[in-house]
Formats: C-alpha cells, sequence, structure tokens
C-alpha cells in the first residue's frame, strides 16, 4: 500500500537524481562547447553548491524510506556532509 510518506520520499529522492543528472549533462555540454575539460567545469561556483544540494535531497529521500535507525543515521550523517560541502561552496 502507498502511503505519504513513501510518496514524498520517492519524490524527494527521484527529484534529486533528476537534478543531478541534469546539473552533470549542462556541466558536460557546456565543458565540451568551451573546449575545458570536464572537471574544471565541475569546480565553479554554482556547480560546487548544486551537486552537493541535489545528493543532500537524494539522501534526505532515501532516509525517509529507510527501516532501522543505523540506516537512517548513516543516511543522516551523508546529508549532513553534503550540507557542509554545500556550505564550503557558497562560502569560496
Amino acid at each position: 500500500m502507498v502511503t505519504w510518506l513513501g510518496l514524498f520520499s520517492g519524490v524527494l529522492w527521484i527529484s534529486g537524481t533528476s537534478i543531478l543528472l541534469a546539473l552533470l549533462s549542462h556541466a558536460s555540454w557546456l565543458a565540451r562547447e568551451g573546449k575545458m575539460p570536464f572537471r574544471s567545469m565541475l569546480a565553479t561556483p554554482q556547480l560546487r553548491i548544486s551537486i552537493p544540494l541535489s545528493l543532500a535531497i537524494i539522501s534526505f529521500g532515501i532516509m525517509l524510506e529507510s527501516d532501522s535507525w543505523l540506516e537512517r543515521g548513516a543516511w543522516l550523517a551523508l546529508i549532513l556532509y553534503f550540507g557542509m560541502l554545500t556550505a564550503q561552496g557558497r562560502r569560496k
């Protein structure tokens, strides 16, 4: 049976994954058009904020679907780590 929590968590991790794929695809296209290495494109300020943020959204969605507290703790640690990376990307 579908629950509202299951639906919400599915929407979160699927949306986060689609945002991440769109960001990487756009960065790849910009790198090809500008004849730049893909790695240098990933170092741009916009992607240093957006990629960890989308990974945090994915992690949050998966954490909501987790059954055990150990699993939720691991996903929470990843959320905090990606949040820290997002905050560091904003400062640079």
